[in-house]
């Protein structure tokens, strides 16, 4: 899964800022889907 690659593609689109707490969340959203 590449949510973290699609999130940022779709802020940078959108011109949405990111703080490093959004990319942790993707992070841990990753490792979840991957061991679920």
């Amino acid at each position: 899964m590449k949510l973290n690659k699609f999130f940022l593609e779709h802020c940078k689109a959108n011109k949405f800022e990111i703080n490093k707490n959004q990319l942790e969340v993707n992070k841990n959203l990753e490792n979840f889907y991957k061991e679920n």
